[in-house]
């Protein structure tokens, strides 16, 4: 499943909270452009709660026919 946040701030955010609540993770690092990319979550009740809020990624709002 992927998800999504605001911005680079946000996510670095949100890899913290992970860590200081004890789930696992492995994030992912872009070489080329010096910047942490995305982070695989252990799953989890915990990784849950903490992900409930979190929209899909590129999900549009809505879709007009």
């Amino acid at each position: 499943m992927y998800l999504s946040v605001k911005d680079y701030n946000e996510f670095i955010k949100f890899v913290k909270k992970l860590i200081n609540n004890d789930i696992r993770i492995s994030v992912f690092y872009e070489p080329d452009i010096n910047e942490y990319t995305s982070v695989a979550i252990e799953p989890g009740e915990k990784s849950r709660k903490l992900t409930s809020n979190l929209p899909l990624m590129l999900k549009k709002e809505k879709c007009y026919e």
